[in-house]
């Protein structure tokens, strides 16, 4: 009678929690019509420039930030298909992410092969790997991270067909062993750092229980060409020149001793009770929660990677998500003030992987209760939806603050630059802090009207010496009051 109310609780857990997941990954549906962000105008600027079928130009030494080729390509494909309609972006980058969230899902499922937990695994971390992306702000509308969900989700296609492959008897032909080799280039090209998880392949191979040797000499070979790859971006990455974007400088390297503690402080943003939901609290609150999961002991990190790690000692599939979490965090910990929650996508799947063999390995001692389990997990993620959707709101609330970057590319439209001088416009009322500091409205002003010199800055108010000596150098200031009608200009 136990094992079948076991088996009955299961059928309940993996539905609900797969629909739960699936409903959190759709939220975002309600925010599509947010608007760029700040660097987001650099990229439809730079890239927005070149036909998406001259293919060989995204390849080429001249790139916005990273080199980053096949980002800059979908960034030119969608700019030409919907140019300002912010809708078909957010929706491209809202599908990236849920097809991660599936293949990782399908990854998960594929490494614990016909082992009774496979299915329950993967809903767990399905459900846990759509949380994080709702409740961390992880890159659902932002465009300029766009290569975060098209490599994370390559990667991890690369790696369950690699998984597959070391759990099957049958030798692949050399074409089909090929496929993981170039889902995983593509990965690279889509974000360089998604290099750092290319040691996954040789660790799924061996939590699949099937030696290095044991591959086919086509698929031990094919793991040189995302190497290739991964070098080639490495490289073009230092040596291209930024399109007039000096912001790879800025990252300051961390100290050696600091590395291993900037990797724990970025999963304990992830594991943090409240860290994630921060912007839903009130100021004080939010900044102090956030104080303490970046610049405290890391206590909730210590906590799910120590239980982790326990679990690991007897269980592949464990050690592969544990891997899969510190080989993530590597590329960011490496930097200083870099655990913001856009840099935790590539480890938040292995973390995700993680917590579910937690709860299915350790809820074995509990099966007996798996239907009142299941209807616990089903009540749970309601709960978490309804946060969800809150956290979307707040974040929708929050960007509308800074939203002037519509109402800027309007009025640039409605009263474009006139010919000849060049023009500064100076964005009264709006702080210096705001839109990272003005950061790409320049190149906004210049993409919606075709004019090549426009200076957008930002001030509180307007400083009367700055606009003379942009007068006397032969430039002409207009002071663009953001806010009113067009009347009231």
């Amino acid at each position: 009678m136990p094992q079948q109310e076991h088996r009955k609780g299961g059928n309940y857990l993996v539905p609900a929690l797969s629909i739960s997941a699936a409903a959190l990954l759709l939220l975002p549906v309600f925010a599509l019509d947010r608007w760029f962000r700040s660097d987001d105008y650099l990229l439809l600027f730079h890239q927005g420039g070149i036909a998406p079928w001259r293919l060989w130009e995204f390849f080429g030494a001249e790139q916005v930030f990273f080199w980053r080729p096949l980002q800059a390509w979908a960034v030119s494909l969608l700019w030409h298909l919907a140019g300002w309609n912010p809708v078909p972006y957010n929706a491209v980058l809202m599908a990236a992410y849920s097809a991660g969230a599936a293949t990782g899902a399908r990854l998960l499922r594929r490494l614990l092969g016909e082992e009774p937990a496979a299915k329950p695994a993967a809903a767990v971390a399905l459900f846990v790997f759509a949380l994080f992306g709702v409740n961390l702000a992880m890159p659902v509308v932002w465009v300029s991270l766009l290569g975060q969900n098209l490599g994370l989700a390559l990667a991890l296609w690369a790696l369950g067909d690699w998984a597959l492959a070391a759990g099957e008897e049958q030798r692949r032909g050399p074409w089909r062993a090929l496929l993981p080799a170039l889902l995983m280039t593509a990965a690279i090209l889509c974000k360089e750092s998604v290099a750092a998880l290319l040691p996954l392949f040789p660790i799924a191979s061996w939590a699949r229980r099937r030696p290095w040797a044991a591959h086919t000499p086509a698929e031990r070979w094919s793991a040189a060409i995302p190497a290739a790859a991964a070098l080639a971006a490495l490289a073009l990455s230092s040596l291209a020149k930024s399109a007039g974007v000096d912001v790879e400088r800025a990252y300051a390297l961390a100290a050696p001793t600091d590395v291993p503690l900037n990797a724990l402080r970025m999963v304990n943003v992830l594991c943090h009770p409240f860290a994630g939901l921060a912007a839903a609290w009130p100021s004080q609150f939010s900044e102090w929660q956030l104080r303490s999961a970046t610049t405290g002991v890391p206590f909730a990190a210590l906590a799910v990677l120590g239980a982790g790690a326990w679990i690991a000692r007897r269980d592949r599939a464990a050690a592969f998500a544990l891997a899969w979490t510190v080989l993530g965090c590597f590329p960011a910990a490496l930097y200083e003030s870099h655990l913001n929650s856009r840099y935790l996508h590539a480890p938040a799947f292995g973390l995700a992987a993680l917590a579910a063999l937690i709860v299915v390995r350790g809820g074995a001692r509990i099966r007996d209760r798996a239907p009142a389990l299941a209807a616990a997990a089903f009540l749970a993620a309601l709960a978490f939806l309804a946060v969800g959707a809150a956290q979307l709101r707040v974040l929708a609330w929050q960007h509308a603050r800074i939203g002037f970057g519509r109402e800027l590319i309007d009025y640039a439209r409605a009263e474009p630059p006139g010919p000849g001088s060049p023009e500064l416009w100076v964005l009264e009322g709006v702080g210096a802090a705001e839109s990272n500091g003005g950061l790409g409205l320049s190149e906004a002003v210049r993409l919606a009207t075709g004019a090549d010199r426009v200076q957008v800055e930002l001030a509180e108010f307007v400083d009367p010496a700055t606009v003379a000596r942009f007068e006397a150098a032969g430039w002409r200031v207009r002071v663009v009051p953001l806010g009113r009608t067009a009347g009231e200009r």
